[in-house]
């Protein structure tokens, strides 16, 4: 049986600039999904550039706490959001159990804030996209509470969920997100500089290895804008995603392996 694998271009919506890279690296490239970021102004136009460019794209709901503006109204989620009605940065966040270095504050959304916009962005993806989401997952950080707030939207919905690691079910294919050698610090820093063609032919990711059916990777290939710096703490490693996703080596490589690109489709039964 070949490997499966799903990669994943997130922040889908973000920025103008971002998106069109995003776009490409599915079009030229290994990218097999793009996870969309509904809060943003961008994700209407986002929508629209997928339907124009590659309608037969799937779109995962990548569920974002810690950029902009919520679709709750702010006084409905008030752990989540400052005086002015934006999210808190990520950097705001309490780190806890779970041990996130880009969290260094003192801010602890509640279990209740998170269920509520999660929800308000699954009934946005729908008015967006027309169908509710395969995948549910998400943007930037993740707690216990997220967790918990992940499994419960997966339950109701029936869908693919981020709470879900390698669970087999009547529904679901055992499936999960591979981890590189050195564990979460090793992948948060592969994430902040960018993945390279070395990586791949290396499998620094262990997709060879991975003990999933299925296995799943995310990256942030795009170009840069404003909205982009004034947003994102990751700005530069977005550039050298899309480049390394659009290189012929990885095409190659994956190739070479006996790959299969797919999308979360293949985490469903028949």
């Amino acid at each position: 049986m070949s490997k499966k694998l799903i990669v994943s271009a997130d922040d889908f919506g973000l920025s103008e600039a971002y998106d069109l890279g995003a776009v490409k690296a599915y079009r030229e490239g290994v990218a097999s999904v793009l996870s969309l970021i509904v809060s943003t102004d961008e994700a209407p136009r986002a929508v629209e550039l997928r339907n124009r460019r590659c309608p037969e794209a799937q779109l995962a709901l990548h569920v974002n706490y810690c950029a902009g503006r919520p679709v709750s109204d702010p006084a409905d989620i008030p752990s989540l959001v400052d005086e002015r009605g934006l999210f808190h940065r990520s950097s705001e966040w309490v780190q806890g159990p779970m041990g996130d270095p880009k969290c260094q504050g003192s801010v602890s959304p509640t279990f209740e804030d998170l269920l509520r916009e999660m929800r308000a962005q699954v009934c946005r993806y729908e008015e967006l996209v027309g169908a509710p989401p395969r995948r549910v997952e998400a943007h930037s950080v993740m707690t216990e509470e997220m967790l918990r707030a992940f499994a419960e939207v997966g339950d109701e919905l029936g869908v693919h969920n981020e709470s879900i690691q390698g669970e087999e079910s009547p529904t679901l294919r055992s499936c999960g997100e591979c981890v590189p050698e050195g564990g979460r610090a090793a992948k948060l820093a592969l994430v902040a500089r960018g993945c390279t063609p070395e990586d791949w032919e290396s499998d620094a990711f262990g997709i060879l290895g991975c003990p999933y059916e299925i296995a799943i990777l995310h990256f942030h290939p795009g170009y840069v804008d404003q909205r982009v710096v004034d947003c994102s703490s990751l700005v530069l490693a977005r550039c050298r995603d899309l480049q390394t996703l659009t290189d012929p080596r990885v095409r190659a490589w994956v190739e070479a392996n006996g790959i299969d690109l797919v999308d979360y489709d293949a985490v469903y039964r028949d």
